[in-house]
């Protein structure tokens, strides 16, 4: 009996500091923007990295990387510039040292806000281009 109630006491602080270490968003502005790219993003939360020469950050928004600036994040905010996508809404991911946001914003890739034609399926300019997988974003299926 006692080592089953230290068992479920470890569990339970386990998810305590996984709860706690994890990144969480509290907001993402603007919530919309041009499919072509370019957005800055100012994303509010806790759990940020604020080391701004290794760039413990990395912003995804649906499958497409949202490029952080270093030197405007701390451990509450982070802004980032949005790469090219196809329009429709997505989930925010922030993954700090491989854990990934368990909280999030949204935001919606609007053809009202782009210009030309499209789709904007590929990166709007080589700053954006990037062989990397977004796991997380596996499991934040966009919204629609």
């Amino acid at each position: 009996m006692g080592s089953f109630r230290l068992a479920a006491i470890l569990l339970a602080s386990l998810s305590l500091v996984e709860a706690i270490l994890k990144p969480q968003i509290l907001s993402v502005s603007p919530s919309s923007g041009s499919a072509g790219g370019g957005v800055t993003l100012t994303i509010s939360g806790t759990g940020f990295s604020s080391d701004q020469y290794v760039g413990g950050n990395t912003v995804w928004v649906g499958p497409y990387k949202c490029m952080v600036n270093p030197h405007q994040t701390s451990t509450t905010a982070i802004t980032c510039k949005t790469s090219a996508g196809a329009y429709g809404t997505y989930s925010v991911v922030v993954v700090v040292d491989g854990a990934a946001s368990s909280t999030g914003g949204s935001f919606t890739y609007d053809r009202q806000f782009t210009s030309g034609e499209g789709p904007w399926l590929s990166y709007a300019s080589d700053e954006y281009q990037s062989n990397e997988i977004c796991v997380p974003c596996m499991i934040h299926a966009p919204s629609s």
